[in-house]
């Protein structure tokens, strides 16, 4: 993999994960390459959802990652950027595989009409994408196995973070990606959102609380405090609204000074 490459690769998730990009600035300079591919890998899964306008399109686009990733794993060499950066990455930590597959897998579920139906639903999923992803930066790092609890909350306090942030754009989009359960409670459904993306609001705090609730939960359980790196990230989750690069910097800067989310 060039130089050049490498640099296009990592403005990518610059732009894309600017929060996990930062906080791979407080891992050890010897894993942060394979952090920031592994981050690359997930972005592109993540934007398949984004930029394909028919869900069978996504489908093709998640199967042929699914083929680079068999090959990755059979050695075979790889001609895009972000599955060479993987292939470094197998080949030096041996990340599990099923990790990985899970992940793709459940990217699936992106392009599903139909909004999680509660909550328990929408922490599978968070588990299975940001949850993931974490394991397996943990595994780079060496310090795997974390406390599953303590991941399973960083996970969706994460995943929240980023729907609340996107709930509106995707309200525009005729698409809803929180708990279903938090609008009934409200007494309203998915049409109202789509007919008024400023009903949302209602389902806000709901949204907030959840994620205060999932961070304390982390910060009371025992971890090695070396993950920090992998799980500050979630610390943006806090954040109601778009948040300048200093900002940014600053809190996930705390975080790991400070060991607290």
């Amino acid at each position: 993999m060039t130089e050049d490459e490498w640099h296009e690769l990592e403005n990518a998730v610059a732009v894309g994960a600017p929060d996990r990009y930062v906080a791979a600035f407080f891992a050890p300079a010897q894993r942060r390459r394979a952090l920031v591919a592994l981050y690359a890998f997930d972005n592109e899964l993540a934007h398949v959802a984004g930029v394909v306008r028919e869900p069978m399109l996504g489908h093709v686009r998640l199967a042929w990652w699914r083929e680079r990733l068999a090959a990755i794993y059979e050695g075979a060499a790889q001609q895009a950027p972000t599955a060479k950066a993987l292939a470094k990455v197998v080949d030096a930590h041996k990340p599990p595989r099923a990790l990985l597959d899970g992940l793709i897998d459940t990217r699936a579920h992106d392009f599903d009409e139909a909004p999680f139906a509660d909550e328990a639903a929408f922490e599978r999923y968070a588990d299975a994408t940001e949850g993931n992803v974490m394991r397996l930066a943990v595994h780079i790092l060496g310090l795997a196995p974390l406390n599953e609890e303590v991941i399973r909350n960083v996970a969706l306090a994460a995943a929240l973070g980023t729907q609340q942030s996107n709930a509106p754009r995707l309200a525009r989009q005729r698409r809803y990606r929180l708990p279903l359960t938090w609008l009934q409670a409200q007494g309203m459904n998915t049409e109202d959102v789509f007919a008024n993306p400023d009903a949302l609001a209602r389902v806000m705090p709901q949204a907030t609380q959840r994620i205060n609730q999932a961070l304390a939960t982390a910060n009371r359980g025992r971890f090695r405090l070396g993950a920090m790196p992998v799980l500050s990230p979630a610390t943006m989750a806090r954040e109601t609204g778009p948040a300048a690069p200093w900002r940014r910097f600053v809190r996930i800067a705390f975080a790991n000074l400070t060991w607290r989310l």
